[in-house]
């Protein structure tokens, strides 16, 4: 169990000892060989999808645009010009970065 009662909504990992899930209240949570554990989340909005290319390099999206980065060490709260609900996210091998959401939205950012 997750020790959580809100919804989840989305899980991605590195491995199977270093997964990542996100849900309702900005709630961001990791299980590493201890357990799960809820981490520290930049933002109340509802995160709705989290991947990454790697354990030091994850992006999650969610409500009003909220997307968020985690480098390792801790999660910040990007600047993003739309307000709308981003309802999924991809980062591909070579940086490069897309979410998707209501109202035909696609945003891709390279690095």
């Amino acid at each position: 169990m997750s020790g959580t009662a809100g919804w989840l909504y989305d899980v991605w990992g590195s491995s199977a000892s270093d997964v990542y899930v996100v849900g309702d209240q900005g709630t961001i949570l990791h299980l590493d060989a201890y357990g799960w554990y809820k981490m520290p989340s930049p933002t109340e909005n509802a995160l709705s999808s989290i991947r990454g290319s790697s354990a030091h390099d994850i992006l999650a999206v969610g409500s009003y645009g909220t997307i968020l980065r985690f480098d390792g060490s801790s999660w910040t709260l990007s600047k993003n010009e739309t307000r709308t609900h981003l309802f999924g996210v991809w980062i591909t091998p070579d940086g490069s970065e897309y979410a998707v959401g209501q109202y035909g939205t696609i945003l891709h950012a390279s690095r």
